[in-house]
């Protein structure tokens, strides 16, 4: 009987004992604080399958422009999202090489619209300002991207239907592309002017990307749900003569975002 309250004894003793080791450990490391929203959205972002955008096109042109009439190099890319999930593509970085691949200079530029669902499209579109003297030995230019995931927002794709084309002489040494037609909202949410953007890529007969023009100020729209709306996109200022004799086919690229109240254009 001695032996058995003993073994008891020892029992509880013990339990206490690991009852106190645990509670000192427990004060040397007190709880993780709670994360805040933004911490657990970085996280998520970076559980997210890598994001990329592929520059697939650059065209650039030296040329007199009309609308300020002197000789300016115009630069226009296209660019695609090649990832499976939406991306935001704030900008992008141009490099002008020489020759020899040495830089001549640098400078940024928008991508337009900037948010594009997979296999999306974008535009940039670039020029020179001031004296294009130093550029006489451009030979190349570069452009780099770097897109983020865009998880939080839904992009929503217009369709259009009865597109026309609209090619102008701007002056002697410009041209002039605009389409015109009607955007369809397949979705059940309500755009306003604050939630769209567009623009426009231009390509020849072979099906290869020359320019592209973006969505100008007077060109805004809004669109109901499973509604449409009549459009114009482009014709807002000169674009080299050699786009204007080349041009075959415009591809619009018109987007709403769903959500667009936590986000800038």
């Amino acid at each position: 009987m001695k032996k058995l309250f003993f073994i008891l004894l020892l029992t509880t003793l013990l339990a206490a004992c690991g009852d106190d080791a645990a509670t000192e450990e427990n004060s040397n490391n007190p709880p993780e604080e709670e994360k805040s929203s933004g911490e657990i959205q970085s996280e998520n972002l970076e559980e997210l399958e890598e994001v990329n955008a592929e520059v697939t096109s650059i065209e650039y042109y030296q040329w007199l422009d009309p609308a300020i009439d002197t000789e300016t190099i115009t630069v226009y890319a296209e660019i695609r999202n090649t990832s499976d999930v939406p991306i935001d593509v704030v900008g992008a970085n141009l490099t002008y090489l020489d020759t020899d691949g040495g830089v001549i200079a640098v400078n940024e530029s928008q991508v337009r619209p900037r948010f594009l669902n997979p296999d999306g499209t974008g535009y940039v579109i670039a020029e020179i300002e001031g004296s294009i003297d130093e550029y006489d030995s451009l030979n190349e230019v570069d452009i780099e991207v770097s897109p983020t995931a865009f998880p939080d927002a839904e992009i929503v794709d217009f369709s259009t239907r009865d597109e026309n084309l609209k090619v102008d002489s701007w002056g002697q040494s410009g041209s002039d592309v605009a389409v015109t037609g009607y955007l369809e909202n397949e979705s059940s949410v309500t755009f306003t002017e604050d939630d769209t953007a567009a623009a426009i890529g231009i390509y020849d007969e072979n099906g290869d990307f020359l320019a592209a023009e973006p969505m100008y100020s007077d060109q805004n729209f809004s669109l109901d749900a499973n509604g449409e709306t009549s459009f114009e996109i482009g014709g807002g200022s000169p674009l080299p003569s050699e786009v204007g004799e080349n041009v075959d086919s415009v591809k619009v690229q018109a987007i709403g975002i769903e959500g667009m109240d936590n986000y800038w254009w």
